[in-house]
């Protein structure tokens, strides 16, 4: 089934990148459980951008509607369960929908 290979689900029991900066934006995810952060580097220290929690959504918008080098990083943090629908998955079911309801 098509809508069901396009998601991608990533379990972390402690912190993990779901993005490094540099890296284009492959997915938007949803958190379903736990708490994912936003943040940037430079040189040694770490910016927060934004703390998303349950039931929020999660991109790096720029980079991945621009395909372009993300500038944040994305890390879930603690116990966290995300959803992820792949950029080429996303514009496949756009494509469909318009065909189907065009």
């Amino acid at each position: 089934m098509f809508l069901r290979s396009g998601f991608s689900i990533e379990e972390a029991d402690r912190p993990i990148i779901l993005m490094e900066e540099g890296q284009s934006c492959n997915y938007v995810y949803f958190i379903a459980k736990g708490a994912v952060r936003i943040y940037s580097s430079r040189g040694e220290k770490e910016f927060n951008s934004w703390i998303l929690l349950d039931n929020e959504l999660i991109v790096s918008l720029d980079s991945f509607s621009l395909r372009t080098p993300s500038v944040d990083n994305l890390q879930a943090l603690k116990k966290t369960l995300v959803v992820g629908l792949s950029y080429e998955h996303m514009h496949q079911l756009f494509r469909d929908i318009t065909h189907s309801y065009g």
